[in-house]
């Protein structure tokens, strides 16, 4: 049993005053800590586990929600002078697993989550996909001890300077970058455009290019030019991932 896990998930001394350091430093006040214990339980802590204990694969679940909803809100009530497409582009950004992942950096996440031996020799606490899991499940458990207007000005505190700097620059948003990353990951392998269609005289070209995945379509972009295209079909790839990652509680497969 780990050494910071007592029996049944009652916490025992040492831990419980880690979790109190922890919530406080994050300006938390919060009634139940059982909930945010089970926040920062990854699944591969419970594989090993002869407890009966949960991991946080639900918790992200809600998680992922709560932070859709809240930075679809803010966006919308915020920046109303900004088209549908370019509050797409900055909510896909916010809510990417990297972007979570460096905010879970720069509060110390990695250090307090459980890990079985496997991803603890991997350097699990530093992974991409760890980090942003636990973030959301971390959210899912202010939002359930706490409330929506609680979990809301947490994240509107740290992720409103974010949101600025891209509301004032959509478009350098590199969704392929983005994209090849998790490809690399998932795979090892580069993802593939390849243009699709070519329409219109040379002053005025709408370009329409797939993004393939192990030889596989994944999604269609269109644009003005090959890279706009590019581009937008890396885009909706992720947030095609971003809506499968939902509707499979936070299970990501090398599908898009």
């Amino acid at each position: 049993m780990h050494p910071l896990l007592s029996k049944n998930l009652r916490m025992n001394k040492e831990r419980r005053k880690r979790l109190k350091e922890f919530t406080k430093k994050l300006n938390l006040k919060i009634k139940d800590f059982e909930i945010f214990e089970r926040a920062l339980i990854h699944s591969s802590f419970v594989n090993e586990s002869n407890e009966k204990i949960r991991d946080n694969e639900n918790l992200e679940f809600l998680g992922d929600a709560v932070l859709n909803l809240v930075i679809c809100d803010f966006l919308y009530n915020k920046y109303q002078d900004l088209t549908e497409g370019d509050l797409t582009k900055i909510k896909s950004h916010v809510v990417s697993s990297e972007v979570l992942a460096t905010f879970a950096k720069r509060i110390h996440l990695g250090d307090y989550i459980m890990l079985g031996k496997g991803e603890e020799l991997s350097n699990g606490r530093e992974k991409t996909s760890i980090l942003a899991d636990t973030y959301e499940a971390l959210l899912a458990a202010i939002y359930l001890d706490t409330g929506f207007d609680s979990v809301r000005n947490f994240l509107v505190k740290k992720f409103r300077g974010k949101i600025e700097k891209l509301k004032n620059s959509p478009h350098k948003i590199d969704f392929k970058s983005r994209f090849q990353e998790f490809a690399l990951e998932s795979t090892s392998k580069l993802p593939e455009y390849r243009i699709l269609d070519e329409t219109g005289p040379n002053h005025d070209k709408k370009f329409k290019v797939g993004l393939y995945m192990l030889n596989e379509m994944v999604s269609v972009g269109s644009g003005k030019t090959k890279k706009e295209a590019q581009q937008n079909a890396a885009r909706i790839a992720l947030d095609n991932l971003n809506k499968k990652k939902s509707t499979n509680n936070g299970s990501i497969t090398n599908n898009v």
